[in-house]
């Protein structure tokens, strides 16, 4: 599932998510890359939405489908948690 929400709407209950199972809308998810298990893809969710938001909201970095014309320094702290490395792997796309 590629999608969050921060509230459960009262006038949308079929997109709650505190069930056994839960409804997606379609384009809210990804094929699991062969070789990679579920646990591994289930902890990708809050890194790529942080990293997504530090570069591309906050940062203004240009959006990988644009990339810069010439490149420039980005200095990424703490590259060596889970997250620094998703955000070095994002800044080289």
């Amino acid at each position: 599932i590629l999608r969050s929400s921060l509230t459960i709407p009262k006038d949308c209950p079929e997109d709650g998510a505190f069930a056994e199972f839960a409804m997606v809308k379609d384009g809210h998810l990804a094929k699991i890359p062969d070789g990679m298990s579920f646990e591994d893809t289930a902890s990708l969710g809050v890194g790529v939405t942080t990293v997504g938001q530090s570069l591309y909201l906050a940062m203004k970095l240009p959006l990988p489908t644009e990339p810069a014309k010439t490149p420039f320094p980005i200095l990424i702290y703490g590259g060596s948690t889970a997250t620094g490395t998703l955000a070095i792997q994002y800044a080289k796309l």
